[in-house]
């Protein structure tokens, strides 16, 4: 392709020439400088990916992928077999995987795991040689300058918003190096706009040391300097309350997400371009959806009654409602001004052991699995998958396995656990259904027993 290029440049001089110098004339042109500018141009348009104007966005989940009301929405080049050979693995449960083109070629990745599956033609072939995983579960696969990335977001009992980067030639991935990384912080709000990758609230989460706090604003990485700045949100619709949710949904020009306290049924979008952020009133149960497909400014799900639900956000614009703007905190410090800081900190390291000395800091206790609290998204899931059982009696055994619980070892705590998803699930579905989804009772042969009956 390269030595293509270089002929055509030649070829594209020589007519050049000839158009612009006249008969018995000298060329006024400089050929050298031109005939490189077009092989520079030719090289650089050769690098762009084929993918460019077709790029998107498929997580599934695979052990749901009964529930599809049809598979008319997949881009070019996906079939229903191929999302169902994706490999899976018994260790990670309701995985999601995430499919991605990149460079001509189509990628599968599952989560919690490295695998790299790439599309042969008949079949997935996995790209990575080890076997590590448990590190990166919900991490956040996107593309940047040529390039496969992933973000955090958990494992080994914290969060984190490291990031490695795919290196197709040694098959294997690195750690990119960053400054000013927020410790044990991790969001699910994610979206990248040219060099800036935008995190937006998330959580503080470490159990080893007993460590959970929400994070009321976010955070930006500038990917050109590698360094994390903090952001502040600016709403009074937005108020203080975790924004995590399990979906983030990263369009060309919006980054749009569901606040879990202020937030039932609409969309929160951030202009990603402007730094506005606006809501679409626009009623969803987006939780139960069994996959997601975003590209452009549109995206794709399933509603758990209306089935196939396209959302073009650029025609809905005209009913967006501003509520607040995103602002980026940079810390710029001359000499004098880095004295005066180390200063402020030393007054401030002298406040914080003087309260300590007197008060001891209270410390939220973070529930065993390591997920905080469940919030809309989680709750809609369970509510689809409950709805599968509708009818029938559930032991706690079996009630445990759809809630994802059953691997917790401490009895007492899976209990609590259990009540509280049964009340978030009833909740929810009150709401939207004006009853309630689960119903508690004795076991008609044993009074020692509990099930529950899913209406």
């Amino acid at each position: 392709m390269i030595l293509f290029s270089i002929a055509f440049a030649k070829f594209a001089c020589k007519i050049i020439k000839r158009l612009m110098v006249l008969p018995g004339q000298r060329s006024v042109l400089p050929m050298v400088f031109l005939s490189r500018w077009i092989l520079l141009v030719l090289m650089i348009l050769q690098g762009l990916p084929a993918y460019s104007g077709d790029s998107f966005r498929l997580r599934y989940y695979p052990q749901r992928l009964d529930e599809f009301k049809d598979f008319s929405f997949l881009p070019d080049g996906l079939t229903p077999e191929m999302l169902s050979s994706v490999p899976s693995d018994e260790r990670v449960k309701n995985h999601l995987v995430t499919i991605l083109p990149f460079r001509e070629n189509i990628y599968a990745f599952r989560d919690c795991f490295f695998d790299v599956f790439l599309w042969t033609g008949e079949s997935w072939e996995n790209q990575y040689p080890g076997t590590v995983h448990g590190y990166n579960c919900f991490s956040w696969k996107f593309i940047y300058h040529g390039d496969i990335y992933s973000l955090g977001r958990y494992g080994f009992y914290k969060m984190h918003s490291e990031i490695i980067r795919w290196s197709l030639r040694d098959k294997r991935w690195n750690m990119v190096p960053v400054k000013d990384l927020p410790q044990n912080y991790s969001s699910s709000v994610l979206g990248l706009q040219g060099d800036s990758l935008i995190s937006l609230f998330g959580n503080y989460l470490n159990e080893s040391v007993s460590l959970f706090k929400p994070e009321f604003h976010g955070y930006m990485l500038d990917l050109k300097e590698q360094r994390w700045l903090p952001l502040l949100i600016q709403s009074k619709i937005l108020k203080k309350g975790s924004g995590e949710n399990s979906l983030n949904i990263d369009l060309d020009d919006f980054l749009v997400f569901k606040h879990g306290k202020e937030s039932i049924s609409g969309f929160f979008i951030l202009d990603k371009k402007g730094f506005i952020i606006y809501f679409w009133d626009r009623p969803n149960t987006l939780g139960s959806s069994p996959f997601f497909l975003d590209f452009g400014n549109k995206f794709i799900y399933q509603e758990m009654t209306a089935g196939i639900v396209y959302v073009d956000f650029d025609e809905g614009r005209d009913e967006f409602v501003p509520v607040g703007k995103l602002k980026v905190k940079r810390n710029n410090y001359g000499a004098g001004g880095y004295g005066l800081l180390v200063l402020g900190l030393l007054f401030l390291i002298s406040i914080v052991v003087y309260y300590r000395v007197w008060k001891k800091a209270r410390q939220k206790v973070v529930p065993s699995n390591g997920m905080g609290e469940p919030d809309v998204d989680l709750i809609e899931r369970y509510m689809a998958m409950l709805m599968k059982y509708s009818g029938q009696s559930l032991q706690v055994e079996e009630l445990d396995r759809v809630l994802e619980i059953d691997h917790l070892p401490n009895p007492d705590y899976k209990r609590v656990r259990r009540s509280r998803l049964v009340s978030e699930i009833n909740a929810r579905h009150h709401a939207l259904n004006q009853n309630e989804l689960i119903k508690r009772r004795r076991n008609n042969y044993d009074k020692r027993l509990v099930e529950y009956v899913i209406l």
